[in-house]
């Protein structure tokens, strides 16, 4: 199972020095074309995207999320920071198991 992540410059950097594949792409439609591709490739099962490419990409990740077990989406913040109005993860953590970290 491979990791991809798909973003902005340093976010991608920064997830190829710890062994993950990357794409770095600089529009929506980028974006949404690099999405499609890691989708259709059998062997991605997880799919890294960054807070601002994430939203972009909203209604393509829920129709995922609902409709397939593989590959998992991870969003993330990206590197100007959380998104506002987006929970910290240790707070989706304690939402999800019930258990403060």
């Amino acid at each position: 199972m491979k990791f991809v992540c798909i973003g902005d410059y340093d976010t991608v950097m920064g997830f190829r020095f710890a062994g993950v594949d990357g794409v770095v792409v600089e529009s929506p439609s980028e974006a949404r074309r690099e999405f499609e591709r890691a989708l259709g490739t059998a062997d991605v099962g997880v799919i890294i995207l960054p807070d601002q490419i994430s939203a972009e990409l909203q209604q393509e990740i829920n129709q995922v999320r609902f409709t397939r077990t593989r590959p998992a989406i991870v969003e993330i913040a990206g590197p100007d920071g959380r998104r506002a109005g987006r929970p910290r993860l240790v707070d989706l953590i304690r939402e999800a198991i019930g258990v403060r970290v």
